[in-house]
């Protein structure tokens, strides 16, 4: 091959060594995108944006609030990653950032924990009310007679109508609700959907709050997360770049 048809690289290993032209632009465009890639953060998640969880209740206004928080750190860091700081500048705030971020999250979170144990209480004092353990007995057993066949099995009309019966008095709720479904004549499943139309019945807005509530609290808890296996990394990488250019510069001095 001639040097005229010859391609750089070939005429730098024909000479014995890469030019430098070829070797100084190959490392600097490596080093571009080694500090592309470190620096590179994904855009925040869609569902970290304010007004992603929704309702009224307190529960769901404190997680949306909160999530607010985790939203801006987010974006934060995006920012400063993309700003050309020096890295060991993008990595300490990231790391505040991200800190009170999931220090506020945490917070967020073990408070509508209680209050999902509050309204749980709540309901249960409402669809079961405290009666003698030989009353409730009495009721289940006449329950029993009523919902089953003569095999036993579970017949469904006749358990419509003693539903419609709890709805008018509240004591054969409690007493269905507070033992095994057996002991009812009941199935484990029936048993639930009975519960379901009680508490539907008697203590629906209070049964609406606690599902906003559960739902707000793993929205949050999801979000979080999120935050930390995808920024916690990120971060860490940051620090790490840090502390191995200190560690070079002891080196050198």
């Amino acid at each position: 091959m001639t040097d005229d048809v010859a391609s750089p690289l070939d005429r730098s290993l024909a000479a014995g060594r890469p030019t430098a032209s070829y070797k100084g632009g190959k490392l600097q465009d490596y080093h571009m995108q080694q500090n592309k890639e470190l620096r590179a953060v994904d855009p925040v998640p869609v569902d970290y944006h304010p007004g992603a969880i929704r309702g009224e209740s307190s529960g769901a206004v404190a997680a949306d609030q909160t999530l607010t928080g985790l939203y801006e750190a987010w974006a934060t860091i995006q920012k400063a990653a993309d700003s050309g700081a020096p890295i060991h500048e993008v990595g300490a705030l990231g790391e505040r950032a991200l800190s009170k971020a999931l220090a506020a999250s945490d917070k967020t979170i073990g408070t509508l924990t209680v209050r999902e144990q509050a309204l749980e209480i709540k309901i249960r004092e409402i669809v079961q009310p405290k009666i003698s353990d030989s009353f409730a007995g009495e009721i289940r057993t006449y329950v029993r007679q009523e919902v089953t066949d003569r095999s036993g099995k579970l017949n469904m009309s006749r358990l419509s109508k003693i539903t419609s019966a709890a709805k008018e008095d509240k004591r054969i709720a409690s007493a269905i609700l507070e033992a095994p479904a057996i002991l009812s004549g009941l199935t484990g499943e029936a048993l639930g959907v009975f519960r379901g139309q009680i508490v539907d019945h008697y203590a629906y807005d209070t049964q609406a709050e606690l599902l906003e509530t559960q739902r707000a609290r793993q929205h949050l808890e999801k979000a979080r997360n999120r935050a930390i296996e995808t920024l916690g990394p990120k971060i860490a990488s940051w620090k790490e770049r840090t502390l191995d250019a200190h560690k070079k510069l002891r080196e050198l001095a």
